[in-house]
């Protein structure tokens, strides 16, 4: 049994039983503590992962709800399991910032560019703002700046 009382982190290799201990453990909070799906964090690193504990998830609340006892938890599980908070380490990230684009001061439309399609626009419109802004008469930091710069060439920064 995995305690529910406290947050747990799961590390391990490949193939070593990750996702089915972390199944087990929204499913003990699940039957256990009642919580429901939405008030439970599970991240992964890759979607591949997020999406099998979900489908996994899913599959155990099903076998439940043949269960009298425990079919209404199931039920409520399986309807919320859309909006449950199962998802990479990213896009947790990423929709915490959405849902508090102005604490967090970004863009309130502000998009993720898994592809880097939008990276050498940015790169090319972002760069002299941060020149102007790291090197200009107000910078704090120039001397240090001018001595990295000198080191790196642009190939190097646009790779940073």
């Amino acid at each position: 049994m995995i305690a529910t009382s406290r947050n747990i982190v799961i590390e391990a290799g490949a193939g070593t039983g990750k996702t089915t201990r972390l199944v087990k453990a929204i499913l003990e909070a699940l039957i256990q503590k009642r919580l429901p799906l939405t008030s439970i964090v599970a991240l992964t690193f890759t979607k591949k992962a997020a999406g099998e504990m979900k489908e996994r998830i899913a599959l155990e609340l099903r076998k439940l709800l043949a269960d009298d006892n425990l079919s209404n938890v199931a039920k409520t599980a399986l309807e919320q399991i859309d909006r449950a908070s199962i998802s990479t380490i990213h896009s947790y990230a990423f929709s915490l910032l959405k849902r508090f684009p102005l604490a967090a001061g970004i863009d309130p439309s502000a998009e993720v560019d898994e592809k880097g399609f939008r990276y050498d626009e940015l790169f090319q419109k972002e760069w002299p703002r941060w020149l102007a802004k790291e090197l200009g008469k107000q910078a704090s930091h120039e001397t240090e700046w001018l001595e990295i710069l000198q080191r790196l060439s642009l190939k190097d920064i646009e790779t940073l």
